[in-house]
């Protein structure tokens, strides 16, 4: 979907959403590179972050680009979304991220395929997408689906 919005350039898509550490504006730049264009939360109000991530995670028309750069450091998909559990909104955003996606996908509101992880190569800032297996979410205990609110997140222009 291309929308053309106020505050939204010509050809970007509400519908790809990036996710991972900001570091000094590194996530934006990758997202805004001319082969992603994804949209990022970075210009959100703090207490407006967890509600757009809620909507835009629990929304199954949303493509999910998740860069692990950083993450990668304190362990696994897995272990991030145990500390988002663990933490909420009051805890660390990407985190938080990790834990609102186990929670969909476990409840059947997003397919685990709907979202691409991109891992650094260690050349700078490149990343590489990388396929990860479905990890065993029932290990994160029970999840309560993501609650999204009333109106998706991806909606058409």
């Amino acid at each position: 979907m291309l929308c053309a919005r106020p505050g939204r350039l010509p050809g970007w898509s509400a519908c790809k959403v990036a996710l991972g550490w900001q570091r000094d504006g590194a996530l934006d730049a990758w997202a805004r590179l001319p082969e992603n264009k994804f949209t990022t939360f970075s210009l959100a109000r703090a207490q407006d972050f967890a509600s757009l991530a809620r909507k835009a995670i629990a929304d199954p028309n949303v493509d999910l680009h998740v860069n692990m750069t950083g993450l990668e450091r304190f362990g696994d998909f897995m272990d991030a979304a145990k500390r988002g559990l663990l933490a909420g909104e009051a805890g660390h955003s990407t985190d938080y991220e990790m834990s609102l996606i186990a929670r969909a996908v476990a409840n059947g509101q997003r397919a685990w395929s709907s979202v691409r992880f991109y891992y650094p190569t260690g050349a700078g800032d490149v990343v590489e997408l990388r396929k990860i297996d479905m990890p065993d979410l029932s290990k994160l205990g029970k999840l309560d689906p993501v609650d999204g609110g009333k109106f998706e997140y991806c909606h058409h222009c």
